[in-house]
C-alpha cells in the first residue's frame, strides 16, 4: 500500500462522518448502496488500473483489489483514508493499492486509467462543479476506458414512486448538508452529460431499497470513445 499526502492539510467536512458513513449508508439503503457497488465487480480486471474518486472508507475499492486490479484511491478526507487503510492492512494484494490524499481536481494523470469509478461522489457538487468533475474524470481515462457511476436514480415510475424517490434523496441531502455543508440540488441525470464528454452508455442497473422504493439507485457503465 502506498499513501501519498499530496495535499496534506486539505481535510474536509467528511472527516466528521468517517466513523459511521458506511454503516449509515447500509442502513439508509437497506444494503442496496453496497449491492450497487458489488454489481460493478465484473468490470474490474486483473492488472488493469482502476481509479476510485472520493472512495470514502474504501469498501468499493476493496472489491477491485480483490480482483487483483491496480487500484488508486483519491480522497480528500484524511479520516476517511484512515478507515480505508484499516480495510487494506495486511491484504494479500495491498501492493496493488495507492492512496492519494488530495482533491480530485489536483489528480492530473490524464489518460492513465482503464476504469474510473465515482460512486455517490458527484452528488456532493453543485451542478456547475459536477459537470466539471465529470469531465475531469473522463480525462483520466484511456481511450476505450470505462466510467462507472453509482448514485441516486432520477425519479421514474408512477406519481407515488417519484414522490418517494425524491423524498428519499432529499432526506439524504439534508442530512449531509447539515453535517458537511453539501449543496442542495435535484437528483442529477448524469446521462445527459455523456455525449458531450465522449461517453457511450453500455450498461445500466437499478436497485430498490427495502423492496419499497423502486429504482432508487442506479449504476451506469459508460465507455470513452
Amino acid at each position: 500500500m502506498e499513501l501519498k499526502a499530496a495535499s496534506l492539510g486539505k481535510d474536509n467536512n467528511y472527516d466528521s462522518t468517517a466513523w459511521f458513513y458506511e454503516k449509515v449508508a447500509h442502513f439508509f439503503s437497506g444494503g442496496q448502496i453496497l449491492a450497487c457497488k458489488k454489481s460493478q465487480v465484473p468490470h474490474f480486471k486483473k492488472d488493469e488500473k482502476v481509479l476510485f474518486a472520493g472512495s470514502g472508507g474504501g469498501e468499493d475499492a476493496l472489491l477491485a483489489v480483490n480482483k487483483e486490479s491496480y487500484v488508486t484511491i483519491v480522497e480528500l478526507s484524511g479520516k476517511m483514508i484512515g478507515q480505508a487503510v484499516k480495510k487494506f492492512k495486511g491484504h494479500q494484494f495491498d501492493s496493488h493499492l495507492k492512496i492519494y490524499h488530495e482533491n480530485i481536481f489536483d489528480h492530473q494523470l490524464k489518460g492513465t486509467y482503464d476504469v474510473v469509478v465515482a460512486n455517490f461522489f458527484l452528488n456532493v457538487f453543485k451542478e456547475i462543479d459536477m459537470s466539471k468533475a465529470l469531465a475531469h474524470l473522463v480525462s483520466l481515462l484511456k481511450p476505450g476506458g470505462k466510467l462507472i457511476i453509482g448514485d441516486f436514480s432520477p425519479p421514474s415510475g408512477g406519481v407515488i414512486n417519484k414522490f418517494v424517490q425524491k423524498t428519499h434523496f432529499r432526506l439524504a441531502s439534508l442530512f449531509f448538508n447539515l453535517l458537511t455543508n453539501n449543496p442542495i440540488h435535484p437528483i442529477y441525470q448524469y446521462q445527459d452529460y455523456f455525449k458531450e464528454n465522449g461517453l457511450t452508455l453500455i450498461e445500466k442497473n437499478f436497485f430498490t431499497p427495502l423492496g419499497l422504493i423502486s429504482d432508487a439507485y442506479c449504476s451506469l457503465i459508460a465507455v470513452k470513445d
